[in-house]
């Protein structure tokens, strides 16, 4: 080996240990679980710590992408792949920043640095970060992208969409010829269909997933009223719309439409902490039976891109089912506790959109009236600008709760729509803890606190209530 290599080699090391040391402090300062500031500290240290560590996990890599839904499908595929015996390395704590990439990586290793895989076969799944999906696919060349949705999210850093699914395609086709040996993408969302269109002329497998059941199809006069493009400037005209703008869509103009998917729930039966699917896969007849054990066509839409990237993997869909069925949730998503004699379910709600659809959950498959707290961020990682909740349904509520709060360090922002909603805030104030107190004190015996938060305030929540409830850190 070179002088330059060897250099190499002993920096690699080097950030690799000093990242594991600040993510062990971190978690003893109770500082969290280390799930970012390892990778950061390793990222300093070595700069091209991401290709390196590509090397080591022989391209056998997973990306999931998308506005909604990235650690609730990373969780599936990962469960799914160990239940065919891989040692499965993930970013499961939802840290997906390129820094999360390595502080995962660093969280694998054992003693002396050793990954702890013995002799199983090793995959990796990581969520990816919007923004950040075509700088690591270029450093990392994963070998399977799944690409989930696309909607308005953080506008302040993030910009209008269409400059995501600008970046998403052109790192496709300027990869050198490292394009992904697998796509995996939402067939019912229009704004990914040069995804779709790209894999195909490129001889890359190209798998699709989507709804086929008209019966879930959205009702909300916000989805309805949205107007989508077609890249060539004409209205996307819809059958139906399932989610956002997701849903049976076509061009009015060119020739443009839905693609067939190749993974279909052609039968959803959406009911009280759970979802029954039928879903049919291209060129098969028979239909396979599945029962989801979460609420919601967001858990419908991650269960197909689950079953969709196990397939494009090797696994058969018939053989994930299984995984699915006895599939654990993930922390903050639809999680609940039982605190003393009342229940807390959270929620976690972080664009207009995914609120859209938690709220539409809430109200069609939950008892009601509804026990609610609402929180409000505006910390870097929920975006600093909060006018997103002025494009959300709060209307829909109307009528449907027992008593409704607002916490979070824009309370006031959010007591004020839930007003102009016509909905009655019992109190409003920024401290989280003493209005999960005050909530869970007016929440009956044995109902539910349904706590719909943004990211931020849904770890200081999920921390509390973990501690009081004797479950374990997220990051574990």
């Amino acid at each position: 080996m070179s002088a330059m290599g060897i250099f190499n080699l002993v920096r690699f090391q080097l950030a690799i240990c000093l990242g594991k040391c600040a993510a062990v402090f971190s978690q003893m300062f109770g500082r969290g679980g280390g799930t970012a500031v390892s990778g950061l500290v390793a990222t300093f240290i070595e700069p091209n710590v991401h290709r390196q560590i590509s090397n080591i996990l022989s391209r056998e890599v997973i990306f999931v992408t998308g506005t909604n839904g990235k650690t609730g499908t990373s969780s599936l595929i990962s469960q799914i792949l160990r239940s065919k015996g891989n040692f499965v390395l993930s970013n499961s704590s939802g840290s997906n920043m390129a820094r999360g990439v390595v502080s995962a990586y660093i969280s694998s290793l054992g003693i002396g640095g050793i990954l702890k895989r013995r002799r199983k076969k090793m995959a990796s799944v990581f969520e990816v970060d919007e923004a950040v999906l075509p700088s690591l696919s270029s450093q990392m060349d994963p070998k399977i992208e799944v690409f989930l949705n696309l909607s308005r999210d953080q506008l302040d850093r993030y910009g209008e969409i269409d400059n995501i699914a600008a970046s998403w395609a052109q790192s496709l086709s300027s990869h050198s010829g490292l394009t992904p040996d697998v796509l995996v993408v939402n067939a019912d969302d229009p704004k990914l269909y040069s995804l779709v269109d790209f894999g195909r002329k490129n001889s890359i497998q190209t798998i699709t997933f989507g709804l086929g059941d008209p019966s879930v199809a959205s009702d909300d006069v916000f989805d309805l009223y949205e107007r989508d493009f077609c890249s060539c400037g004409s209205d996307i005209r819809y059958e139906v719309k399932y989610v956002g703008q997701s849903g049976s869509w076509s061009c009015s103009e060119c020739d443009i439409e839905r693609p067939d998917p190749d993974v279909l729930a052609a039968k959803v039966t959406l009911e009280s902490n759970r979802s029954i699917l039928k879903i049919k896969l291209a060129g098969q007849a028979e239909a396979l039976d599945l029962t989801v054990h979460q609420q919601g066509l967001y858990s419908v839409y991650n269960v197909l891109a689950a079953i969709s990237a196990a397939w494009g993997y090797g696994i058969h869909p018939a053989d994930s089912i299984q995984a699915i069925e006895s599939a654990s949730g993930v922390f903050g998503r639809q999680e609940e506790f039982l605190v003393v004699n009342a229940k807390a379910k959270v929620w976690l709600a972080k664009n207009p959109q995914g609120l859209n659809e938690v709220l539409r959950t809430l109200t069609e498959t939950t008892e009601l009236p509804l026990n609610l707290l609402l929180v409000l961020n505006d910390g870097i990682q929920d975006g600093k600008d909060v006018s997103w909740i002025y494009d959300a349904n709060f209307e829909i509520l109307e009528g449907k709760y027992k008593f409704l709060a607002c916490s979070g360090s824009r309370s006031h922002n959010l007591s004020l729509r839930c007003l102009i909603a016509g909905l009655d805030v019992v109190k409003s104030d920024s401290d989280i803890m003493g209005m999960l107190d005050f909530s869970l004190d007016r929440t009956p015996h044995m109902e539910t606190l349904n706590i719909v938060t943004t990211y931020t305030g849904m770890i200081e929540i999920r921390e509390n209530l973990a501690n009081r409830t004797g479950v374990l850190p997220y990051w574990k």
